[in-house]
């Protein structure tokens, strides 16, 4: 016949140190926890104040940027618009030029001669009236080619400006601690 067998537990005894040993252990991990507790304290305090005064610095470099584009955009758009009113002073002349033009061809029909000495003049006036005209074209699309180029240089810079949380509100860079 067979016995079961029951496992036997042997209890290992661990020493217990006394009331006192306890409560000095205690007091020295909150000693020590404390002194933590300060340090982590004074460093996240020196990383806000870091990250304050940069983002300050950064505000600054950004509106003096901001400053410099706005005066560097109004001289641009100030002298843009000199040279349209320039263009539009010439289109004017060269209205004024083609309707003195046409009063002549109309006096001249009665004189052959002379009219096809004048209209041979005439085809030159146009000729450079045209190349003129030609000139205003490719320097207006000139002009059209440059300020897209400087809109999408701006765009550049709004779009590199909120990635890098330059125009973020509330003073500073990132997810806080």
């Amino acid at each position: 016949m067979r016995t079961a067998q029951v496992p036997r537990h042997e209890y290992d005894e661990v020493a217990v140190s006394s009331n006192e040993v306890l409560e000095s252990n205690v007091a020295a991990i909150r000693v020590d926890l404390d002194e933590l507790k300060n340090n982590f304290n004074a460093a996240v305090a020196r990383l806000d104040a870091d990250i304050r005064a940069l983002a300050s610095k950064f505000e600054a470099e950004i509106r003096r940027a901001a400053e410099k584009a706005e005066k560097d955009l109004e001289k641009f758009a100030a002298r843009i618009d000199g040279q349209f009113a320039d263009i539009r002073q010439d289109m004017s002349e060269m209205r004024t030029d083609m309707r003195e033009m046409r009063a002549e061809m109309r006096e001249m029909r009665g004189d052959d001669k002379s009219l096809r000495d004048k209209v041979s003049d005439l085809r030159d006036t146009v000729s450079d009236l045209n190349d003129k005209v030609s000139g205003i074209a490719s320097k207006q699309n000139g002009l059209f080619w440059l300020i897209s180029g400087l809109g999408a240089l701006i765009t550049l810079a709004i779009a590199v400006g909120t990635a890098f949380h330059w125009f973020g509100a509330g003073g500073s860079a990132g997810p806080g601690p």
